[in-house]
């Protein structure tokens, strides 16, 4: 068929429309007419169009301040941008323009810079955006899940979105995406299910609704987690720290009022230039007269925002040379404090003629000072004593003397018959007390005499201070507000718990330090009284073995419910499947019972540490045994009764000496073992002699007829 062509005159504007209807008709007759307009091919663009190029579409002027020329979005991205601020501020002529128009085509429609910019400004958009959702939240709250469920029953499956924040989310502190995770497993279905229905989420139950591993669902492993967490229930420390915090804000609240009437009363009245320092020490002490214990950071690092907010109009601060702030009132004025400043100036002026000889000047202050504390006849505090004479107390061997200016004479109350200098000690710092001292310092680097310092500081009647540290940091730390902190019944039970965990004589757990120990320790009762009863006696009672040993097996694993030590090995080796090493697992039965009785002597010694004669048994059997290297005999450890393995394993052990087996090189004597036929040397010093070999010989071969 021929295509035929209709001209039609564009006369004016106000005849087009007719026009355009006759053609709309002919159309509909005969699709393949072309119609064309005097000047230009007339296509399928509405008229509208001509009169949105007259003027922008935003301002519905033809021209602006700021702007000679209308321009027209150029990309898909600038007119969609376009259109949802226009759909945010509920426009009509652009989101009526945006209605005629199908895929990625965008319409020509003109604006001027400045308009587009205010009418996009992101701010602005954020606002209405805001106070749309608040009022969609109230109407939308009891039809919402109602809504989800009718919208996601309409697909077979969830769209590949996060069913929790439903956004793209970043790894924290990097800029790679988190991956999401589909829903594989009906138990995160059951979960998600029971979490929704406790915190009465309606738009999670709408998606529970359906089974989320068959709407393939996904999600963010961390919102998963953060969804599922568990809430722990307020305890009655969590309601009395809050009960504290609430008394803090109080008490700060009104400390902070007085300052603030005090600066307006008495500081800008009377016009002085106080240091924010000082101003910080009076909020302190005002709290600490309210009842605060301790003030916090925070407290002392707000203060200058808080006077700056409060006191904006009446105060300036500013720093001085040092770095120091000041808060000048703004009542101060410029001559006032020059004059004050030339003042001060004549007065050092004065005395800098004054003083000529310094070190004459110094030494009439320094004798006048002397002559002072002489005729003072109160008694001076700590560190001098009311004698005013330096006595030093020396021991040698059991026997203990006391030197002074006048003589040496010895003291029968410090004859001491203990071996160790620990425990003696607190001896003299018992004896020290009992002679008028109020304060005592020991100084020790010692852990051990921290321990035994917390653990009798009540029978010591003086404050007491243990001073350590460095030359350069030296520190000296208070024993009698530890104790007070942690408790007198703790600080009884550490000299147990310290001699189990490890200490100079008994050995220490691999791998499991004191913090942990230190910890069951408070938030058990039991342990506290297990470890208080460790040397009181010189022989261990079964009980008190079986709760060690309660204690150990906590220490290792606190999730399993396991008591006894040798059981727990075993789990420990099955559960990493044997890829584990030996100083990970707990020690045998045999060598923590070895352990056990080394921890108990030596508490048993610093239990006895005020006593003049402890009768202390032999180590020999409590952990320790004496070996007979030649004719002399050496007091060595005990580590276990048996053996450390069946005798078939030791029998495949085997050195790897080129030349001779000789400590520390040789491995079989470093562990105390003989050298067997699987050793490189065949012919070494180390070997069994034939009576050993003999014997374990007829040994393997009565185990063999057993069996």
């Amino acid at each position: 068929m021929k295509k035929q062509l209709v001209l039609v005159k564009h006369n004016s504007l106000e005849s087009s429309f007719k026009q355009l209807d006759i053609i709309f008709c002919l159309l509909l007759i005969c699709p393949h007419l072309i119609f064309l307009c005097r000047h230009t091919v007339l296509q399928t663009v509405p008229i509208m169009e001509e009169a949105r190029e007259e003027c922008c579409i935003i301002c519905t002027l033809r021209t602006s301040d700021n702007d000679s020329h209308l321009v027209s979005p150029k990309t898909y991205d600038s007119w969609q941008n376009l259109l949802k601020a226009a759909e945010l501020r509920k426009y009509g002529p652009i989101t009526d323009a945006a209605k005629e128009l199908g895929g990625n085509e965008f319409p020509k429609i003109y604006y001027h810079r400045r308009c587009r910019s205010i009418f996009t400004m992101k701010r602005d958009l954020e606002i209405i955006l805001k106070r749309n959702t608040n009022e969609a939240i109230g109407n939308e709250d009891v039809c919402s899940s109602k809504r989800l469920c009718r919208r996601l029953s309409v697909s077979r499956v969830y769209d590949p979105i996060c069913i929790f924040c439903e956004k793209v989310k970043f790894v924290k502190g990097s800029k790679s995406r988190e991956k999401l995770t589909k829903a594989a497993e009906l138990r995160a279905d059951r979960t998600l299910r029971d979490c929704a229905i406790k915190k009465g989420d309606n738009k999670m139950m709408a998606i529970t609704s359906r089974d989320i591993v068959a709407a393939e669902a996904h999600y963010h492993t961390s919102c998963y987690k953060n969804y599922t967490r568990v809430i722990k229930k307020a305890s009655k420390d969590d309601d009395e720290r809050v009960n504290e915090d609430d008394t803090y804000q109080i008490v700060e609240r009104q400390a902070f009022a007085d300052l603030f009437e005090h600066i307006r009363t008495v500081v800008i009245p009377n016009k002085k230039i106080v240091p924010v320092s000082s101003l910080t020490t009076k909020l302190e002490s005002s709290m600490i007269s309210g009842g605060v214990r301790i003030i916090r950071d925070s407290t002392r690092k707000h203060i200058r925002r808080r006077l700056e907010s409060e006191l904006a109009n009446s105060i300036q601060i500013y720093p001085d040379d040092k770095g120091k702030l000041l808060m000048v009132p703004d009542s101060v004025q410029l001559h006032d404090a020059v004059l004050e400043i030339q003042s001060l100036r004549k007065e050092l002026g004065f005395w800098k003629g004054k003083v000529t000889d310094l070190t004459k000047i110094t030494d009439q202050v320094s004798s006048a000072i002397r002559s002072a504390i002489k005729e003072n006849k109160k008694p001076t505090p700590f560190p001098f004593h009311p004698s005013d004479e330096k006595i030093l107390y020396a021991t040698a061997g059991e026997k203990c003397y006391k030197i002074t200016s006048h003589g040496s004479t010895e003291v029968s109350a410090l004859q001491c018959f203990q071996e160790e200098a620990d425990g003696r000690l607190l001896l003299h710092a018992r004896h020290a007390a009992d002679e008028g001292y109020h304060t005592i310092v020991i100084c020790s680097e010692d852990t051990d005499v921290f321990v035994m310092s917390l653990a009798f500081h009540d029978k010591i009647g003086a404050s007491l201070f243990q001073k350590c540290g460095t030359k350069a940091r030296r520190r000296v730390v208070d024993i009698s507000k530890v104790a007070a902190t942690v408790g007198m019944r703790v600080c009884r039970a550490l000299i147990g718990m310290h001699a189990f965990t490890g200490c100079d004589t008994v050995s220490a757990f691999a791998g499991r330090g004191k913090t942990k120990a230190l910890k069951l320790l408070i938030s058990h009762v039991d342990y506290q009284d297990t470890f208080l009863k460790l040397g009181q006696e010189w022989v261990l009672s079964q009980e008190l073995v079986d709760k060690l040993e309660t204690f150990t097996c906590l220490l290792y694993a606190p999730k399993l419910s396991s008591t006894r030590i040798n059981k727990l090995r075993y789990h420990l080796f099955c559960a990493k499947k044997g890829e584990i090493e030996s100083h990970q697992l707990p020690p045998c039965r045999d060598c923590f019972l070895q352990h056990a009785l080394r921890a108990n002597y030596q508490a048993g010694i610093w239990q006895r540490c005020l006593q003049q004669d402890p009768q202390v048994p032999s180590p020999v059997g409590h952990g320790w045994k004496l070996d007979k290297q030649g004719s002399d005999e050496q007091l060595v450890i005990h580590w276990m009764d048996g053996q450390p393995a069946p005798q078939a394993i030791l029998d495949l052990l085997a050195c790897t000496c080129a030349r001779k087996c000789e400590l520390p090189r040789c491995e079989c004597m470093a562990n105390g073992l003989k050298c067997t036929d699987m050793c490189r040397l065949p012919d070494c010093d180390n070997q069994p002699n034939q009576q050993e070999s003999e014997e374990s010989v007829d040994d393997f071969d009565d185990d063999e007829l057993e069996d």
